[in-house]
């Protein structure tokens, strides 16, 4: 007679084949959550409720002494269980370092997580544990004027700041985008210029204030981190622009700024297509991991407004098909706009 030889091995999602629940291999090697039991931060633990998720400490403690049961099992979902809490994690797997934690892409909501306080206790110790690119805060925010409902903050990328800057930056953050575009039909100037570069424009000056102080107001000011940016401050109109197509008009200075919000830079999207100069690229010569592993910004078809300079009368943009592009310096429409980006600790 043939003897059925399966036990319950984890499947490729972290998940178990219930095919003999009395040799349920997380009870074999010791990977069950148990009760009256202490947990350090990041500790992985599975329970027979979850089949393709995983239970990860984001505070440490002593669990409680009955069986744990579970309000949902969609990730993300935070667990008080004794004086430990655990999320919900099916993408975890032990490492949570920036680095390792830039490359996994998700989409849970941490609204919960954030509101508890241990999402930010973690970010500042540098452990982004149940954390992953395209996940999400839903904050609405007021500014320059206008209430955003229910934003979408997406998590962009992990320490994308850390220790850059002439004045380093030395605190553990995340980087957050809306995944829409929020202030729209405003221009980067009145008219077809990008004298003064960036830190010229009505969008750094008259704008961006009012950006940082709605975001202050609603994630706390001690969580927006005050960092260095290096920004384009001088144009030469009659030089040609990098971006070709005969264009004149390039970026040629900069200086280090202090910065607490900011719209993106062309690389931190694209990399490089129509940016004037090396002048533009600042000290964000890189893709946001956001970007690199999805195409965040396409969600509402809507178009975004970059940094870079990409002519004497153009700045670079977004579009709302997908490339990239440069639009006239006036150009307003109620299609597209600002989706500023701030470091949260």
């Amino acid at each position: 007679m043939a003897i059925n030889t399966e036990i319950n091995l984890p499947d490729g999602a972290g998940g178990f084949n219930a095919y003999h629940p009395e040799t349920n291999i997380n009870q074999i090697i010791g990977l069950r959550r148990e009760p009256s039991t202490a947990y350090a931060l990041g500790d992985i633990r599975y329970i027979n409720a979850l089949d393709k998720a995983k239970l990860v400490v984001v505070k440490a403690g002593t669990t409680g002494s009955g069986d744990l049961t579970l309000s949902s099992t969609a990730d993300g979902t935070l667990i008080t269980d004794g004086t430990v809490v655990w999320i919900v994690d099916s993408l975890a797997d032990g490492n949570y370092t920036a680095a390792h934690q830039n490359g996994i892409a998700g989409g849970a909501d941490l609204t919960a997580y954030w509101e508890s306080g241990h999402m930010s206790t973690n970010i500042q110790a540098g452990k982004f544990v149940g954390m992953h690119i395209g996940d999400y805060i839903t904050k609405s925010v007021t500014a320059n004027g206008s209430t955003y409902s229910n934003v979408k903050w997406l998590l962009g990328a992990f320490d994308p700041h850390i220790h850059c800057g002439d004045t380093e930056t030395t605190a553990h953050h995340v980087l957050l985008i809306p995944d829409s575009t929020l202030q729209r039909n405003v221009a980067m100037n009145a008219s077809n210029t990008t004298a003064g570069g960036y830190v010229g424009s009505a969008m750094w000056t008259s704008r961006i204030p009012g950006w940082a102080t709605g975001i202050k107001n609603a994630f706390g000011s001690d969580h927006v981190l005050k960092h260095r940016e290096l920004l384009s401050n001088a144009i030469n109109s009659s030089a040609a622009s990098a971006a070709g197509a005969g264009w004149t008009g390039t970026a040629n200075n900069w200086a280090w700024v202090d910065v607490e919000v900011n719209i993106p830079n062309e690389n931190m999207v694209y990399g490089k297509a129509f940016a004037s100069s090396g002048f533009d690229q600042g000290d964000f010569p890189r893709m946001l991991p956001l970007y690199a592993l999805k195409c965040g910004h396409l969600d509402d078809r809507s178009w975004f407004w970059l940094r870079s300079v990409a002519s004497s009368s153009s700045f670079c943009c977004a579009s709302c098909n997908g490339d990239a592009g440069g639009g006239s310096a006036s150009t307003s429409a109620a299609h597209g706009g600002v989706r500023p980006y701030f470091l949260l600790r």
